[in-house]
């Protein structure tokens, strides 16, 4: 895996929570790492994030600074911010699950945790070097690959307008609700902000897919699921649902989908296209 792509392809994601800052790329020409991309890249939206985060009191110019280098069969990726650093004592905390130097709702202290146990399973190492008003660098260390890089295969023929699905989105934060719904702008998609409005376009409606979130007031993703269980076991099968708290939701709720109808954010649109038209297929398929 080109780590070099990989995180041009989380910078694309994040966009215009990027826009304000300068961004300096010293990617080099580093060998190929062990590694599978979309978790890799969920690495460096954790990280990108919490650096993108670090500016609030700062007057510095904003400057994240991404360096990867290659010595001795081992990859680093540094990726450095000049804003406000962190503090000594909070430092032996940021692998915990949980522990958040941002204030309370803007963070939900499990970017750097889950980012650990990625990067350990691939093999690898991550640790932070921090000083209060100083600004923060993560560095990541990943085995090279010890294999010579495929070559890219053909780019794939433009999309049908005749495969376009209709897409039903549910998310109860807008911005985010917004983006899923540009993701799949090639195909015919319905947006609604809560499962309560969802239960209503579904009595009168039929859709290839569903797409919930899992974390929404008043009625929960799993609610919803649970529902259209009881109503229309069909269109329970069409669901796929998103959460950015994995860890929070409980042992008996992940047992009630299969690891393939779950997504989890942050996710690339290729990783979204992939998980619904795998859904898709499989409602087709004879029971």
């Amino acid at each position: 895996m080109e780590v070099s792509q990989v995180i041009e392809a989380a910078i694309a994601l994040l966009g215009s929570k990027l826009s304000r800052i300068e961004l300096v790329r010293e990617l080099g020409n580093a060998p190929p790492v062990l590694a599978l991309g979309r978790r890799l890249e969920q690495v460096f939206l954790n990280v990108l994030l919490n650096a993108a985060a670090a500016f609030g009191s700062t007057d510095r110019t904003p400057q994240i600074t991404i360096r990867i280098t290659a010595e001795q069969g081992t990859v680093t990726i540094e990726i450095a911010d000049n804003g406000e650093g962190i503090r000594e004592e909070h430092l032996p905390h940021l692998f915990e699950p949980f522990f958040t130097t941002r204030a309370l709702g803007q963070g939900s202290g499990l970017g750097l945790a889950v980012s650990k146990g990625i990067v350990e399973g691939f093999g690898g190492s991550i640790d932070v070097r921090s000083r209060h008003d100083e600004g923060t660098v993560v560095r990541v260390s990943l085995p090279a690959s010890p294999y010579e890089p495929e070559a890219a295969p053909p780019a794939a023929p433009a999309s049908d307008p005749t495969t376009a699905l209709d897409i039903l989105v549910i998310d109860d934060e807008p911005l985010l609700l917004r983006t899923v719904g540009n993701m799949l702008r090639n195909h015919r998609v319905t947006l609604c902000g809560s499962a309560r409005e969802a239960i209503a376009i579904l009595a009168s409606q039929q859709f290839d897919v569903i797409v919930s979130d899992v974390m929404m007031p008043e009625v929960t993703g799993l609610q919803l699921l649970e529902h259209l269980r009881q109503v229309n076991p069909e269109t329970a099968d069409r669901v796929v649902l998103m959460t950015g708290a994995i860890l929070r939701v409980e042992a008996a709720s992940r047992r009630a989908l299969p690891p393939e109808r779950w997504i989890e954010k942050p996710f690339s649109r290729r990783q979204l296209e992939e998980a619904l038209e795998a859904r898709v297929a499989a409602t087709k398929s004879p029971a």
